[in-house]
Order: structure tokens, then sequence, then C-alpha cells
């Protein structure tokens, strides 16, 4: 029979099996969906997969849990596969090893993230400090948003084509944005950058979109929106939130992706659906003023859709599209666009009876337009 003391002998040696499986577990695991779908991590999922660099190529959306620490001179997270990948901060931050002072950092060539050119990648809501490159690199289609980048040894972000907004950058060893042609930045504000050597300006490249302060006056010089510049190609639109809709750069405006494709038959519906509309998070959608419905359209462009080639829309097999433009003729009126006809504009009753197949809304973010453009 055996005794108390094997007893407890054998719990201990169970007990012990038992972590030693849980340690092993975890390694094979480095980081677990949460309830909302997201995949968690944190400074032990990562230490569990073998440190860093931490690389991410599963498509899908990470939230940080906890705040980051790179102990050794490597880059943080490596993005790599095709995306679109997601990462929320959740308020935390990513730290590198990099040695900071009063004249800078020291420089080198690791990034906090770095996304390679064909990866679509969302960062937002926390801070990267503390690299010897730059803080932040990603690709095309990006969007960088809410993010305070900081005490890096060369540009604060580095994004080839998307979206760089409500960011606070400084500290940096040279630019604090450098963007290719294809990004659009605003609201952001860039402070201390130039610490390594002279001659560097807080923003390269890029389009200023408005709001966006710099220690060096440098970004404020263009901060309105040129209606007339014509950008032809994919370089015109640009994939934001997550995706679910794109920036129009030479209008400055975000429009739905998908716009809805079941009809409305009273306009005054298609207000109340753009006003309650949620997407990529957001609300502050409204339905669109005539004249900027029909910037969407290709004039050269004679077949259905008359959409400029290589646009990014999903819109359906939809005909017409409501606007907010009341008819001053007829206020029992309001204009409507074709994609049938290049310019196809016509005014129809906003009861909708008498418009061909139904009117589908198609939401707009951004601009200067009140909800009834008159």
């Amino acid at each position: 029979m055996a005794t108390a003391s094997s007893r407890r002998r054998g719990t201990t040696k169970l007990v012990r099996r038992v972590r030693a499986l849980c340690l092993v577990l975890s390694a094979l695991v480095p980081a677990h969906a949460m309830a909302d779908g997201r995949t968690e991590i944190n400074q032990v999922t990562i230490d569990a997969a073998g440190g860093f660099p931490f690389s991410l190529s599963a498509p899908g959306s990470y939230v940080l849990t906890g705040d980051l620490v790179v102990a050794s001179d490597v880059a943080g997270f490596q993005l790599t596969g095709a995306g679109p990948l997601a990462i929320d901060f959740n308020g935390f931050s990513l730290t590198g090893a990099t040695t900071c002072d009063s004249r800078g950092c020291v420089a080198g060539i690791w990034s906090g993230i770095r996304g390679g050119a064909g990866i679509s990648a969302t960062v937002h809501g926390g801070t990267i400090q503390g690299f010897s490159g730059p803080c932040l690199t990603l690709g095309s289609h990006a969007e960088v948003r809410n993010m305070s980048v900081r005490s890096c040894g060369q540009d604060g972000v580095r994004v080839t084509s998307g979206l760089v907004v409500e960011n606070r950058v400084a500290d940096t060893g040279r630019r604090g944005l450098d963007l290719g042609a294809g990004a659009a930045f605003a609201h952001n504000v860039i402070s201390d950058f130039n610490r390594l050597v002279g001659g560097w300006d807080a923003v390269e490249g890029g389009r200023a979109t408005g709001g966006n302060v710099c220690s060096d006056g440098s970004c404020e010089a263009s901060e309105q929106a040129s209606w007339g510049e014509r950008i032809v190609g994919t370089e015109r639109f640009v994939l934001v939130m997550d995706g679910e809709a794109v920036l129009d750069r030479e209008t400055d405006l975000v429009w739905e992706r998908v716009p809805l494709t079941g009809h409305t038959n009273v306009w005054q519906d298609a207000l109340a659906h753009c006003l309650n509309l949620r997407l990529g998070g957001r609300l502050g959608w409204r339905l669109p003023a005539i004249h900027e419905l029909a910037t969407l359209v290709d004039p050269a462009v004679l077949a259905y859709p008359t959409l400029p080639p290589g646009h990014p829309f999903t819109i359906g097999g939809a005909v017409v599209y409501r606007s907010s433009t009341t008819n001053v003729g007829d206020p029992t009126s309001a204009y409507h666009l074709s994609l049938f006809t290049p310019g196809g504009v016509s005014s129809f009753p906003k009861n909708g009876f008498q418009i061909p197949s139904g009117a589908v809304p198609w939401c707009v973010r951004g601009g200067a337009h009140g909800l009834l453009d008159q």
C-alpha cells in the first residue's frame, strides 16, 4: 500500500510533467485567438515562439495585450505573405534596444515594423520607439493611424502608398515621414526630426491633405486638395479602413468600396442609410453631392461601368446612384448618376418610383459639404 510520502512524490512528478507539457504547447502556439477573432500578441507569446524578430505571415487582425520590448538591435515585426494584415497596438508600445541621447539615436538598419512592398497592412493605436532604422516601414495600400513614433535612428514612417493620418512623430535621425507618390498624409504632428545629420525636411514625398503641423513649417505649405490634379492608373485609388473603403487621391474623398446593392425607393431612406452606416469602424458617412459622384466617372470610358480603369470598387451591377443634391427647379426631385453613359446625370422624383431599376446610395466620407447640397 502506498505511503503518504510516496503519493506526494507521485503527485509532484505529475505536476512537473503537466508543466513541461504546457511549455511545449505554448512554444507550438505563439499566439491565440481572442473572443472577437483577433490574434493576441504579447511578450509571453513572442518569447515562446523564439523572440524577435517576430514574423507575421497569415492574413488577419492582430492585437497587442501588453507592452513589447526588443532586447537586442534587431527588427520588431517582419510582415510577410500577401496580407491584408491589421495590427491594433491597443494603447501599448513596441520598444527597441537603440540608445538615444540629446544628440539623437544610434543609426542602423532595423525597423520596429517592416512590411514588404506588396503587403497591405494597417497599423494603429500605440507607440513604436527605440529602433536603429526607420521606426515603421510599410509598402503599398498601407494605413498608419494614431501612432506615436519616436526615437529612431532613421526616418519615422516610410510608406509607399496609402494613408498616414493622426500620428505624432518625433526625435528621428532623418525625416519624420518618407512617403511614396501614392501616399496621402493628414493631421500629423512632426517635430525634432533631422537629429542624425543636417539637410532633411520633415516630410519627403506624399500628398498633404490637411491639418499637418511640422516644427520647420514645411508641411503646412500645401494643405488643400487639388481637384484639378489628374492622377491616372492605380495610383489614384488607395484602399483604407482594412480594405472596406477607398481613398480617391484626386479629390481626397473616401468612398465605400462595395456600395449597397439593393435599391432604395425613397430618397430620404438613402440619406438615412449613409448617416447610419458603420464602415471600417467609423461613422460620419453621408450621401454624396451630384458633383462628387460625377468625379468617379471617366468620360473616356464608354461602356458600363464608366469608372476609371484600375478602380477597386465592386458595384454589383447597380445602374443608378443617388445624390444629396436637390433639383432647385423641382424640390420634389433629386439628381442621380448613371454608370451606363459618361456624365449620365438625370433628375428623378425623390419617391423613386420613376427611376429605372431603382437607385442605390453610394456613401462617402470627408469633404466639406452639408447634409443636403442644394
